[in-house]
């Protein structure tokens, strides 16, 4: 059991389009929520944003808008 915060951000495969993929969007977002978020920390910005992006225009203009 880890002692700190754990921040979840997909990439790398998971929630690529394959089949089964439909399952595992859902899952996601019911269990953890977006797919990116921001977070501040002893004054610094963090950006969590996933690798697997569906909609890039709007995830720029998302992480734009908070630097």
């Amino acid at each position: 059991r880890l002692e700190m915060p754990f921040f979840y951000v997909p990439g790398n495969h998971d929630l690529r389009e394959v089949k089964g993929s439909r399952i595992l969007k859902k899952k996601w977002h019911e269990r953890l929520g977006r797919t990116y978020y921001h977070f501040k920390y002893n004054d610094v910005l963090f950006l969590c944003v996933s690798t697997e992006d569906f909609d890039p225009n709007a995830k720029y203009t998302w992480a734009n808008s908070y630097i």
